[in-house]
C-alpha cells in the first residue's frame, strides 16, 4: 500500500510572520524526511471560505494526494504534528488551538443540534470546555508567552462535532462524497458550515488534543492562556455557579436542595413559554405582573444565570473598579454581586417581585437596590444590561431614560436576544428598530452589540448632488462602450441569478455592459438612466432602454420579472423610494449591490449613501421578507490604478402578494 501524501494548504491573506514561515518549514521537512509530503498549494483570497473551496479543488485535481491539511497562516506548531494527526488515520482530524479574544475557548465544538435563526433552521455548536481543561490541566504546561508541542498517548483522541479549520486534516473521499460548496459563511463560519455538512453525510470529525496549536496574534494564545483564563472563571463562580444559585435558592424558597436542582434546567425556560402563551398577557401592567409573580420565570433565570452562554457575555466587560454601576433588569442579582466583588458602586434596578425580592436575599447589604431612576440624572459611569432589552414592549421610553441617567463619558454595554421568537414568545423583535431606536434615545452604537455611547453632537452637510443628466453625459461622451465600469466579479455573480425566461430592467445602466453579459441568459433586457448619451450608446448596440431620473422608475408596474440596481444606490438621496419603486416594478426579484463601508460621501463626491451590511439589512427589511446578502470584494483596472472593490451584493425575492403592516425578517445572510 502505497504511503499518504499531504498536500498542505495555505490561504494566503496578510503578509507571512516569521513564526508562522519557520514552522512551515519544520512542518514540511517532517513530513517530507519519509515521502509523506505532497506539495504544498498557496492560494491567495480575501475570503477565506472561497481560498478554502479553491485549495480543495486543486487537491482533487492531483491523482496521487490523498490528504489535505489545511494550515491557516497564523497558526504554529510542532514539526510532528501532521504526522500524530495522521498516525490515527480518521476522515477528518484537528489540533487543539485556541480562540484570540477575551476567552481564550478551544476552538473544537460540540453539535447542539439545530435552532431557528432568522426563520431558518441552523446547526448550532457550543465548545468544548471541560474535557480539554481535565487533559491539560494534567500536563504540567509551561507557562510561556504561547505553547505548541505534539503530546504522546492517545488519549487526547477525542470525537467532536466539529473543529476551527486552521490545522486540519481531511482525507481527499471526504471532498469526493460531499458536494461543492465545501466551505460558505452562509451559517455562521465557513468551518462550521463544513462540519455541518460532512455530519450530515455521516462522517465523522475528531480532535487529538495533544497536538496543541499557538493562534498567533498580538499577544499569543495557546494552551497556558486557556488555563489561567479558565481558572479565573472561579471568581463568577462565586455568584453564578449552578451549585452556589441552586443552594441560595433552596433557602429562599425553603425548598431541598433537590427539588430546586430539577427546576433549575433547560426546561425552565420551555415551561416559562407555555404559562406566557396560556396568559397570553397583553397590557405594559400584565406583562410587568408575568414577570414579577411567575415562579417558573425565576427558575428560568437561574439556568441562564448559570449558563456558559452568560459567563460568555460578562467576560466582555470592562474594568469597573471605583465606577457607578447600573445593573439594569438586575434579575436574580448575580451580575451585581460579581461587579460588587470587582470593586464597582451598584444600583440593582428590576420590576418589584419575586425575582427582586430573591436578588435581595442573596445581596445581604451589598449592593444598592433602587426602584426607579428619577433622580439619577447622569449618575453612572457604566449601565449594564444583558438580555433585557427583548424583554421590554416600552423599549423607546426604556432607553431614552438610560440615556439621561448615563455621565457625558459614561457608556452602556447590553447584549440582546432579539431572535429565537418561537420558542421564547416573551421576547419581542425590535431588531430592525434597534439602531433607530438608539439614534433617538441620544445613544450611538460604538462596539457592535455590546456597546453604546451618548451621542456627541456634530453636523453633517452634504455638498449639492452632482449626479445630474449633464454631469454624466459628459462622462459617457468621454467614456463610450469601451468604459472602465466593468466590475467582472459583480457581474458575473449577478448572471448567476438569472433565468432563462426572465426579464431584466437594469436602473442606471450607462453604455450597458451588465446587460450585454445577460442578454444571452434571459428572455428580455432594458436599461434606465438619467444620461441620454449613455441611453444612445446602449441603443446602439440593440438594447431597448429610456431616460429617467431616479428614484422614479417610468415604467408600469410589474413590468419586468428582475429590476437590477448596481452601483446605483449610493448615488441617490432617497433610497427608500428607489425600493418601493423597484418592488413596484418587479414581478420576481429585486438585486442590487453597493459598495461595503467605502466610498461614503465624504470620501467620494459622487455618493450620497454608505452602506455597511447593517444598515443594507436595516434598509432591506422594510420591504423583503426574504434576501440574501453576498460579500465580496471585485478588482478590476481603473484609469489610475487597479482597485480591489468590498462590495455587498443583495438578492431579493419580490413578495407576490404586499402585506401592509406585517413583521418582516430577513433570510440568514450569506456570504
Amino acid at each position: 500500500m502505497e504511503s499518504p501524501k499531504v498536500y498542505i494548504g495555505i490561504v494566503r491573506q496578510a503578509s507571512y510572520t516569521s513564526q508562522f514561515v519557520d514552522s512551515r518549514d519544520y512542518l514540511q521537512a517532517n513530513l517530507m524526511r519519509d515521502g509523506l509530503l505532497g506539495g504544498m498549494i498557496q492560494v491567495s483570497s480575501t475570503l477565506i471560505d472561497a481560498g478554502r473551496n479553491l485549495l480543495v479543488e486543486q487537491v482533487l485535481a492531483k491523482p496521487r494526494a490523498t490528504h489535505l491539511l489545511f494550515l491557516d497562516s497564523d497558526i504554529v506548531c510542532a514539526p510532528n504534528a501532521c504526522r500524530k494527526l495522521l498516525s490515527h488515520d480518521k476522515d477528518m482530524i484537528s489540533g487543539l488551538a485556541f480562540q484570540r479574544g477575551t476567552m481564550q475557548f478551544p476552538l473544537i465544538y460540540s453539535y447542539q443540534g439545530r435552532h431557528r435563526v432568522s426563520g431558518k433552521m441552523c446547526p448550532a455548536f457550543a465548545p468544548i470546555l471541560e474535557p480539554v481543561y481535565r487533559y491539560l490541566s494534567k500536563k504540567r504546561l509551561p507557562v510561556t508567552e504561547i505553547t505548541y508541542a505534539t503530546l504522546e498517548g492517545n488519549e487526547s483522541l477525542v470525537k467532536i462535532g466539529g473543529a476551527g479549520a486552521g490545522f486540519l486534516l481531511v482525507k481527499r473521499e471526504v471532498f469526493e462524497k460531499i458536494p461543492y460548496p465545501w466551505f460558505s459563511f452562509e451559517r455562521g463560519g465557513e468551518d462550521l458550515y463544513f462540519f455541518d455538512k460532512v455530519r450530515r453525510y455521516g462522517l465523522e470529525v475528531w480532535v487529538d488534543m495533544g497536538v496543541l496549536l499557538g493562534h498567533l496574534r498580538l499577544d499569543p494564545v495557546g494552551a497556558s492562556q486557556f488555563l489561567t483564563q479558565y481558572e479565573n472563571t472561579a471568581e463568577a463562580n462565586e455568584f453564578l455557579g449552578r451549585e452556589v444559585i441552586t443552594q441560595d435558592l433552596a433557602r429562599f424558597l425553603n425548598r431541598a436542595p433537590a427539588y430546586v436542582r430539577g427546576r433549575i434546567s433547560d426546561k425552565a425556560s420551555l415551561r416559562t413559554a407555555e404559562i406566557w402563551r396560556e396568559r397570553n398577557p397583553q397590557t405594559l401592567d400584565e406583562i410587568r405582573r408575568f414577570y414579577s409573580e411567575t415562579t417558573e420565570y425565576l427558575f428560568d433565570l437561574a439556568n441562564w444565570n448559570a449558563s456558559n452562554p452568560f459567563k460568555e457575555v460578562i467576560n466582555y466587560l470592562p474594568q469597573v473598579e471605583g465606577l457607578k454601576v447600573l445593573d439594569f433588569g438586575g434579575g436574580i442579582g448575580s451580575l451585581a454581586l460579581l461587579l460588587h466583588k470587582r470593586g464597582a458602586d451598584v444600583d440593582y434596578l428590576d420590576l418589584p417581585g419575586l425575582v427582586t425580592e430573591f436578588a435581595k436575599f442573596r445581596s445581604n447589604g451589598r449592593v444598592n437596590f433602587i426602584d426607579s431612576l428619577e433622580d439619577n440624572s447622569e449618575a453612572y459611569d457604566l449601565i449594564i444590561a444583558i438580555d433585557v432589552f427583548e424583554h421590554l414592549p416600552d423599549l423607546p421610553e426604556q432607553l431614552k431614560t438610560l440615556a439621561k441617567t448615563l455621565k457625558p463619558d459614561g457608556f452602556l454595554f447590553f447584549h440582546n436576544n432579539f431572535a429565537q421568537v418561537e420558542l421564547y414568545p416573551n421576547h419581542i423583535d425590535w431588531s430592525q428598530k434597534w439602531s433607530g431606536l438608539l439614534a433617538r434615545a441620544g445613544l450611538t452604537e460604538e462596539i457592535p452589540g455590546k456597546t453604546a455611547k451618548k451621542t456627541q453632537a456634530r453636523a453633517v452637510v452634504l455638498k449639492p448632488n452632482i449626479n445630474t443628466a449633464s454631469y454624466w453625459d459628459q462622462i459617457w461622451a468621454t467614456e463610450g462602450v469601451d468604459t472602465w465600469r466593468r466590475y467582472p466579479g459583480t457581474f458575473e455573480r449577478i448572471a448567476s441569478y438569472v433565468e432563462k425566461d426572465e426579464s431584466i430592467i437594469d436602473l442606471g445602466c450607462g453604455a450597458g455592459v451588465l446587460l450585454d453579459i445577460l442578454r444571452p441568459h434571459c428572455r428580455e433586457v432594458a436599461g434606465l438612466d438619467i444620461s441620454p448619451v449613455a441611453i444612445d450608446l446602449l441603443r446602439s448596440k440593440g438594447i431597448a432602454g429610456k431616460v429617467g431620473e431616479l428614484p422614479e422608475i417610468c415604467f408600469p408596474d410589474k413590468s419586468f420579472d428582475v429590476v437590477v440596481a448596481t452601483e446605483i444606490v449610493e448615488h441617490l438621496d432617497d433610497p427608500i423610494t428607489l425600493l418601493k419603486e423597484a418592488v413596484r416594478v418587479a414581478r420576481k426579484k429585486v438585486i442590487l449591490t453597493v459598495p461595503d463601508n467605502v466610498l461614503g460621501p465624504e470620501e467620494f463626491i459622487e455618493h450620497r449613501q454608505l452602506f455597511t451590511r447593517k444598515t443594507l439589512e436595516e434598509t432591506l427589511r422594510q420591504f423583503f421578507n426574504d434576501f440574501e446578502i453576498e460579500s465580496f470584494a471585485d478588482t478590476f483596472p481603473t484609469p489610475p490604478v487597479t482597485i480591489s472593490l468590498p462590495t455587498l451584493l443583495a438578492i431579493c425575492c419580490v413578495p407576490p402578494i404586499p402585506k401592509v403592516g406585517r413583521v418582516v425578517r430577513s433570510m440568514e445572510v450569506k456570504k
